[in-house]
Order: C-alpha cells, then sequence, then structure tokens
C-alpha cells in the first residue's frame, strides 16, 4: 500500500489526518500524505492461497512440526526435502520432495541452511560463496509521540470489519518523496493523528515511527552459536547488525526531517527516540503518566528501541548474478542447489524503506513460477 498501490478496499483517514494531510501537502507540494495500509479480518484465519491448495486435496499440513535442517543428497548436493521434529514426542522425521522452497523470514532460513551442513555443504547449505548470513539488515528505526493542536479529540477507524485478534489497521504514511527530493529513497514515515482515545475537547494525539534505509556490510551477519541450543538441540542464531557512520547520519537526519514537518504544520513532541537515545521536548514523554511510569520509560526505551526494532530485517541469503558474491540466482534459487527457493527477505540485496511484505509475496510467485516451469519442461 505504498504511493500507487492498488488497494483492496477504501482505507479512511480520520478527521485529525485529513487536516494533517493538507497542511503538509500546502507547505511541502512534492510530499503526498496517503493512507497507510488497509488490512480487512479473515475469519477463517488461512491465506487465500492456502485454501485454494487445500481444496485440491493434494495438500498436507503438517501441524507441530521444527524443520530443523534441508536434506540434500551426498553426491549431487540438491535438495530432498527437510528434517523436522515432532514438537510434543520429539521424533525426528523427513518430508521428502524433488523441489522445496524456503521462506521462514531471513533470521530463521539463514539458521536453517547454515544448520543444513553436509560433505557438499561443509560450511553450510549454499555457502560457498562465504556470503550466506552475511550483509544482514534492519531498517533504522525512530519513534515520536505528540500532540496535532489543528486538530481536537478522536475518531475510530472504521474502513475495516472489527477483527478480534489484532488492534485496528490503518493510519498514514508521510512523506512521499519526489525525484527532486535529496531525501527520496533514504527513509519514510508511518504514523497516526487523532486515533489515539483522548477524553475532552484536547488536542489530537500522534505518533510515527520512521524507517531509515541501512546499507549492506559483510560484517552484519548471522552465525550459530554452537554454544547455545534452543529446546529442540538445534543451534541458536547469533545476530549482529550494527551502524556504521552512513546510517548514523541517516538516523539524525531521518530524526530532524521529522521534527521539522511535525512542528511546520502545528504539532508539538513530547519526544523523538532512535538507537541514538530518547530526546524528549516541552514536558517530556508522556507528561500525565505517573513519575514512576515515565522513570521506567525512560529507564527501558533505549534497550527497546535498538537495531531490530523496525522489525523489517532483510538480507543473510542475498540474491545476485554471480554464484562469487551471492547465495541465491536472480530467481531465488540457490546457486549450489538450484531446486531449492528462498523466498523471504532474507534474499534482499538492499534494507529499503518500507515493509517487505508485498515484496516477499511477488518474489515467492516469480520464484516458484520459475520452478515450476523449471521442473515440467526437464531443465531442473
Amino acid at each position: 500500500t505504498l504511493p500507487d498501490g492498488i488497494y483492496a478496499k477504501p482505507a479512511s483517514l480520520t478527521p485529525a489526518e485529513q487536516i494533517f494531510k493538507q497542511a503538509v501537502e500546502n507547505r511541502w507540494p512534492e510530499r503526498h500524505v496517503v493512507s497507510w495500509r488497509y488490512i480487512a479480518p479473515d475469519a477463517d484465519r488461512m491465506p487465500r492461497p492456502l485454501r485454494e491448495a487445500k481444496a485440491t486435496g493434494e495438500l498436507t499440513i503438517r501441524y507441530d512440526a521444527v524443520v530443523r535442517r534441508i536434506t540434500t543428497d551426498e553426491k549431487t548436493g540438491r535438495a530432498t526435502g527437510a528434517e523436522y521434529i515432532d514438537r510434543n514426542t520429539g521424533a525426528v522425521s523427513t518430508a521428502r520432495a524433488a523441489t522445496v522452497v524456503l521462506s521462514a523470514s531471513p533470521i530463521e532460513s539463514v539458521r536453517l541452511l547454515l544448520n543444513s551442513v553436509s560433505a557438499k555443504h561443509p560450511d553450510g547449505l549454499g555457502n560457498s560463496s562465504g556470503a550466506l548470513g552475511r550483509y544482514f539488515m534492519d531498517q533504522l528505526p525512530c519513534l515520536a509521540f505528540g500532540s496535532f493542536s489543528k486538530a481536537k479529540g478522536w475518531a475510530p477507524d472504521d474502513s475495516a470489519p472489527t477483527d478480534p485478534f489484532y488492534n485496528p489497521s490503518g493510519g498514514i504514511f508521510i512523506p512521499r518523496f519526489e525525484e527532486g527530493d535529496a531525501a527520496r529513497g533514504d527513509f519514510d514515515y508511518q504514523g497516526s493523528v487523532g486515533r489515539a482515545p483522548i477524553f475532552g475537547d484536547r488536542d489530537a494525539r500522534l505518533a510515527f515511527f520512521g524507517f531509515g534505509r541501512m546499507l549492506p556490510y559483510a560484517d552484519n551477519r548471522i552465525t550459530l552459536d554452537v554454544r547455545r541450543r534452543d529446546a529442540w538441540n538445534i543451534p541458536v542464531p547469533h545476530i549482529r547488525c550494527v551502524m556504521q557512520e552512513e546510517e548514523q547520519a541517516l538516523l539524525r537526519k531521518q530524526e530532524e526531517t521529522l521534527i521539522a514537518i511535525i512542528k511546520q504544520v502545528g504539532g508539538d513532541l513530547e519526544f523523538i527516540g532512535s538507537p541514538t537515545g530518547l530526546k524528549e521536548m516541552g514536558k517530556g514523554a508522556f507528561p500525565e503518566a505517573d513519575a514512576f511510569s515515565r522513570f521506567m520509560f525512560r529507564k527501558w526505551f533505549r534497550k527497546t528501541m535498538c537495531m531490530g526494532a523496525a522489525i523489517h530485517e532483510t538480507g543473510g541469503a542475498r540474491m545476485g548474478e554471480n554464484r562469487q558474491a551471492s547465495v541465491l540466482n536472480p530467481y531465488n534459487q540457490v546457486w549450489d542447489s538450484p531446486n531449492l527457493i528462498v523466498t523471504d527477505a532474507s534474499a534482499f540485496p538492499g534494507s529499503g524503506i518500507a515493509g517487505t511484505t508485498l515484496t516477499v509475496m511477488a518474489l515467492t510467485i516469480r520464484a516458484c513460477r520459475n520452478l515450476v516451469d523449471q521442473y515440467r519442461t526437464g531443465r531442473l
């Protein structure tokens, strides 16, 4: 649902967000404030493609199955299936397949590939280049809370029916930087204005979360911790994701830009914070809270607003045009085992500045179609 996205259904803005949108676009005509996202609840709690696959009678779903590694052929090195542990009994089983699709999210997919050691893959499956686990990224996070004096009160969003399992979706996406803007592609902001319940006719509350671009560094990586294992005796991942000077500077610019936007359209910030620290303004963070709650907020903020807070992790099994510098080919196939594809955000060579889900979905469809076509035509 980024700008120019095609929405499944209309997504509404609150009255306060409409005022905020007009104020921003009057001040910066090149920046377009749009609705953030529309998420309709699914009563079946099952995605439509899975429902359709299940309806064919050819889909087997294994519940309580903790995958330990991808199995491979000792002679060819190609993937033969997945070895998994029954979560309740501890029994080890193997699901065999002619082709394998791995999409377990970046950290877990990389962990499984690193744990899939064999004679053909001594350093992990897909690691002949040495790039497996490397170039891991998350987006640069910042968080800001405050109020918006040009709007009063709050309003619920009835764009989507109530979902019993999730909070209401919606909000605004700001700003859309045009090609002439020096910050285009560096960061964006998602947030809300006038959605938080408040008493009386007070200024509307606002909240924004910023997402900034992180560059890929070989030393930012996922490795296996040989000293620590999980409940199923599988090595846990060790994660290194450290900002460099480029990211430090970009994060400062990301915060400064958000502060300027909010101030110049009539907003008042209480705080803005990121992995660089917490900056309080005016009466400070949550001025109406009790002293102990404010103390705990300040104490724990830096521990929670750290790298990883964006939860848009990418990289670790990057795609590329040659096998010497990447794990996957341009169609998400593992160079060392082409009947195995990895289609989650571990395939990304860059971090981007927005949520990864729609891109992951598109890559998965594209990669699966290519895999099936190669298999049917005997090229795999």
